[in-house]
Order: C-alpha cells, then sequence, then structure tokens
C-alpha cells in the first residue's frame, strides 16, 4: 500500500457517491459505468493532486464537482482533503472561517485557535474570522510533522 492509497480509496467512495446520486435519477446503467470510471480514475487522480503538473486544476475541478458548497470542515483533516488544501489555500477571496470552525477544521479546540490568532499564527481575514489560506497551510504543515 502507498501512501496515495487512502486518499485514492476515498475519492473513489466519493465519486461513487456521486454516481448513485446520478444514477437515481438517470438510472442504474449510468450509476454503474460512472461507478467503474470512478475506480479506475482515482488513483490517477491523486496522483495529480499529489504532485502533478494539473494539481491546482485537478483540484479545483474535484473541489466543484464534489462539494460546490464547500466541504465538512472536518474533511480537510481527510487524506482528500490534504491533498486538495494547498490549492484552495491560493483562493485569496475565500471567505474567513470563524474561531470554530478553525478549530474544527485543525482539530483543535476554539481556545486553541484563540491562542493560535493571538500569537498571530493564524492571520486575520478580512471579512472576520481566519484567513483560510492560513488556516490550511498551518493543516498541511501539521499533517507533514505526523
Amino acid at each position: 500500500m502507498t501512501g496515495l492509497d487512502p486518499a485514492a480509496a476515498q475519492l473513489e467512495d466519493e465519486l461513487g457517491g456521486l454516481a448513485a446520486r446520478i444514477g437515481a435519477v438517470l438510472g442504474t446503467d449510468l450509476q454503474l459505468a460512472l461507478g467503474e470510471r470512478a475506480q479506475s480514475r482515482a488513483a490517477g487522480l491523486v496522483a495529480q493532486l499529489a504532485d502533478g503538473d494539473l494539481a491546482d486544476e485537478t483540484a479545483t475541478d474535484l473541489l466543484a464537482l464534489l462539494w460546490p458548497d464547500d466541504p465538512d470542515l472536518e474533511w480537510w483533516r481527510t487524506p482528500l482533503g490534504l491533498l486538495v488544501a494547498p490549492t484552495a489555500a491560493r483562493e485569496e477571496d475565500a471567505p474567513g472561517w470563524s474561531r470554530s470552525e478553525t478549530a474544527r477544521v485543525l482539530g483543535v479546540s476554539p481556545g486553541t485557535v484563540a491562542q493560535l490568532g493571538a500569537r498571530g499564527t493564524l492571520e486575520q481575514a478580512d471579512g472576520g474570522g481566519f484567513s483560510r489560506r492560513s488556516v490550511l497551510t498551518r493543516l498541511i504543515r501539521l499533517a507533514g510533522q505526523r
């Protein structure tokens, strides 16, 4: 098992869920075809996210397809979330996260987030809260230390 396997399995599951929702409306034959395609493409897409020339495009496309309104906050700590996070961290116009949202993304308490903010470890967002860039950058750094 490589380091990419958990992310590929997660992406396959996420795409399979989308295929099931489409299949419920357009038919099980399409669901089966999409599920097979998801299974065959997941590892390649994850490899692109990890170090491909199209990492940003792939991440942006996956976010738009699977989570048009943003994934759950805890999702960012998943293997796939950590691969997509560098692209999302570069989005300059993304709204900031509140203290409680930031805590959920980082998997820490709101008190810890307050301390990180007071120390300047996390940047304040223009519209309030903390910038996604600083939160996701911290998350990526912490994940790399594990």
